[in-house]
């Protein structure tokens, strides 16, 4: 009975480090795996790494930088989604910028407030600057549309 249960253990063992081994060889499995949104096409990983390629100034200036605008602002299907991933990635940068997106799609962006209101705690000013941002914009176009959930 021992040997059955030792071998069962080492079966599981093997299993979790092939799923691990495919994980880390293929990202977007890896993606799948923690359930990450999707939109155009990529994961929120991949648009982490891609915002972390882009030349934002600091601060609050990327607000209005051009080129800042890209397929997650765009009403593409899942930005919403992938933007409140973003919201808690570890680069502060990244975290801005879809505080920034989430609010440039104002009611569209509507089911993200709970996670722009949890950005207000952000350790990063600029962070927490442009989650109160967004959610005014969603407060005002609430009030003004009456549209939003």
């Amino acid at each position: 009975m021992k040997r059955r249960i030792a071998g069962w253990t080492f079966v599981l063992f093997v299993m979790i480090g092939l799923a691990v081994d495919l994980a880390l060889d293929h990202p977007e499995l890896g993606a799948l795996l923690r359930r990450e949104h999707y939109c155009d096409g990529g994961p929120s990983s991949a648009w982490s790494k891609e915002i972390q390629t882009w030349d934002l100034p600091p601060g609050l200036e990327f607000m209005t930088a051009p080129g800042v605008v890209n397929p997650l602002v765009h009403g593409e299907p899942g930005a919403v989604g992938v933007l409140t991933d973003l919201l808690r990635d570890k680069d502060p940068i990244v975290r801005a910028y879809a505080a920034y997106a989430l609010g440039v799609l104002g009611t569209k962006a509507g089911e993200a407030a709970p996670a722009l209101r949890d950005s207000l705690s952000d350790p990063d000013e600029t962070v927490r600057q442009l989650a109160a941002v967004a959610l005014q914009s969603l407060d005002s176009q609430t009030s003004t549309t009456g549209d939003m959930k």
